[in-house]
């Protein structure tokens, strides 16, 4: 008897092992894309602060600029 129930046992381990394997490999590629993705978020926030402290040094001299020239709105 060559399918006797431990051969197909093991058969089936045999597939499931190679599945696994498969499984972990693609969540070890999964993983590393999303560390690049917040490496990438990461970046993005800290460029939006920098832009934002400029918005508001650039806002600043202006309000200083008006206030100099006695400039102001209706």
């Amino acid at each position: 008897m060559t399918d006797d129930p431990d051969n197909i046992v093991l058969r089936y381990l045999r597939r499931l092992d190679e599945r696994m394997d498969r499984m972990e490999s693609s969540m070890k590629d999964v993983a590393a894309e999303l560390r690049i993705i917040k490496g990438h978020m990461a970046g993005f926030m800290q460029s939006e602060l920098l832009q934002d402290a400029s918005i508001a040094e650039v806002s600043d001299r202006l309000d200083r600029i008006e206030t100099r020239l006695d400039l102001s709105e209706a």
